[in-house]
This record gives structure tokens, sequence and C-alpha cells, in this order.
């Protein structure tokens, strides 16, 4: 009788069961995985800076992840940037050969004069003339012309004056050059001939990363003037010197490291875009008869019990590594309550 009775029971559950999964009541456990895995690659070869983004991290489209350090040209002079030939993208080399500079810089101090202690007054003294010292210059035709300089090369009876303040010199004019600005013969350290400091070029090599100036800027003696990188740029985005993601998105993995030198091309972090998610699952052979691709899925986050997202099956195939299991992928409705990672139970 209780063996019966045990039997009966053992029929009706298993009816119960097969009621259950023709009405969808088949559970299968899974994971919320990306639908769509890329590369983040090093635009130009570099110096990795220090970052703080780690795998799991969400971020918007141009936030920058990574810096790669650049080659910084400065300005190695006082004065007015002219002639400004480059911009970002240009390679230096062909801007160079085109133009003789990516920029020129018109200095502050327009004249120079070249030197000699040839007519010198007094002894020896008026004859040494030490780089560094400041002068005073007055045209021999005419008294009124006059200007204050500083020595910047020695070599013998030669030395070279830069005139940085002048009143009426004029190019190619005779000049006598004194140690005191009475003009006093007693001074005279010699005499020369002035003429025109041309503008300093600025060369660099690599490719323009950024251009930090404008032409008729003023700029001061070390002021920024170029980025440069040692690779071709093609297609960066967002921060300028910066790695980012062309869209929203989630960082999947982290393939560099802080200090570390990486080329063009190389891998930097594996992304997702935002909302690309799916649920990906296993299910047996057994289970196969109650799933078939398209068909509405409910899904339910493991750790939002809450919440129900809907979902369709958009592939069924035989599972990696695994004899007997099937792969099942889920493309989820909505995806603003997951995340990457998160586990969830699908009801079919």
């Amino acid at each position: 009788m209780k063996k019966r009775m045990f039997m009966a029971l053992l029929i009706a559950a298993l009816c119960a069961c097969t009621a259950a999964m023709a009405d969808g009541g088949l559970l299968l456990d899974g994971v919320i995985e990306p639908a769509k895995t890329l590369t983040l690659l090093a635009p130009y070869s570099g110096r990795v800076e220090d970052f703080a983004v780690r795998a799991g991290d969400e971020a918007a489209a141009g936030e920058m992840l990574f810096a790669i350090s650049a080659q910084e040209v400065y300005a190695d002079t006082d004065g007015v940037v002219c002639g400004l030939f480059a911009q970002a993208g240009d390679s230096a080399a062909v801007v160079e050969e085109r133009y003789g500079a990516l920029c020129s810089i018109e200095r502050d101090a327009l004249y120079v004069a070249e030197c000699t202690t040839g007519g010198a007054s007094g002894g020896n003294e008026n004859k040494i003339v030490h780089p560094g010292e400041t002068v005073y210059v007055r045209s021999e035709s005419d008294s009124d012309r006059t200007g204050v300089g500083r020595v910047t090369k020695v070599s013998g009876k030669s030395y070279t004056v830069e005139i940085s303040v002048q009143q009426n010199l004029r190019l190619n004019e005779a000049v006598e050059i004194f140690r005191n600005p009475e003009y006093s013969g007693s001074r005279c350290i010699g005499s020369g001939r002035t003429s025109r400091i041309d503008p300093v070029p600025v060369t660099a090599q690599g490719y323009v990363l950024g251009v930090h100036v404008t032409e008729g800027q003023r700029v001061s003696r070390g002021d920024l003037l170029f980025t440069m990188v040692p690779d071709q740029l093609a297609g960066m985005k967002g921060i300028e010197g910066g790695v980012c993601l062309p869209e929203d998105g989630v960082v999947l993995s982290v393939l560099c490291e802080s200090g570390a030198q990486v080329s063009k091309d190389q891998p930097m972090a594996t992304w997702c875009p935002a909302g690309s998610m799916e649920m990906v699952l296993t299910a047996d052979a057994d289970d196969l008869s109650a799933i078939r691709e398209g068909m509405q899925v409910m899904v339910t986050p493991d750790s939002l019990e809450d919440v129900t997202i809907a979902g369709t099956v958009s592939r069924v195939g035989r599972a990696p590594g695994e004899d007997g299991g099937y792969t099942v992928v889920v493309t989820l409705m909505d995806t603003r309550d997951v995340c990457i990672g998160m586990e969830a139970e699908a009801a079919f």
C-alpha cells in the first residue's frame, strides 16, 4: 500500500515538473558579461604617467584614462612668435623642410654689433672685455644715436654686443663701445658695426601633438611652445595628450602599468560600450527542448531580487570545452540596473 502511494506521488511530481517546464518553469543561472569587447590602443609611443583607472570603472566619452608623456619644446629666448607654420598632427620634418622651422621668435633685441678692441683707449684694462658685462653704444657719425647692450661672446680681440635698448641706431652703422653711460673717451673699449639679429628658429623632431602659442604672441624664455611625439598621429579623440574612450563605456581590463614604456598601437585596456551587456549561461542537452533562439525570458539579478529584466535568447551553441554543454546568450532589453560580472537567474 505504501509502495503504491509512493509511486503515485512520484508520478504526480514528474507530471507537475513537466507541466511547469511547459509553462516556462526552467530556471538557469548565468553571469552578466560584455556583449562587445574593444581594445584601447596607445596613440603614440612614450612613458605611461601615473593613473588610477581600474577594471570595472565607468568612463564618459573623452574622459582621460591614461596620459602618455610627450616631448615639450620651450622658448629659449624672450620675444614675439612670428611665422607660426606648424599645427597639431604635422610632421616636424616636413614643416621644417618647407619653412625652415616650426615657428620663429623675433627677439626683443633687434641689433647686434660685431666689435674688436682695436681703437680702445687707455691701457690693458680697456682691451680686456668680459662676457656678460653691460656696455654703452654710440654711433660714430651721430652722437644722438645710442644704445645699451651686453657682451655675449668674446674671442681674443673680438667680441659681440647684443643691443637690447637703442635710440635710432641703424643697420650696418659704425659704433663705438664704452663702459660708462657718459661715453667717456677714457672708457672706450673698442668699435664695431651693427647688424640685424635674425629671428630664432624653433625646431623639433617627431610629430606635433599640441601647439601652445599663437602667431604674434609674446613669450618669455621657458614658455611652452609645442608638445611632440615620435609617431604619426591618427584618429586621436578627447583630451590632447590623453588616452580616452571614444564613447561612454566600462573598462574591462587594464593592460599597462604606470611608468612603463608603450609603443604606438600597443593595447592599453579593453572596454565595452555602456549598456552593451548580455547574460551568458550554460544549459544541458535536456534543457534545450525549453530553449529556442528569439524566445522571451525574464532575468533576475541575484543581488537585485526585486528587479526583473526582459531579455531575448540571441544565440545557442556548444559550450567550449564542456562535453554535452551548450552556451545560451540572452540579450537584455534594459541594462541600467546591472553591471558586468553580476550573477543572475533566467526564467525560460
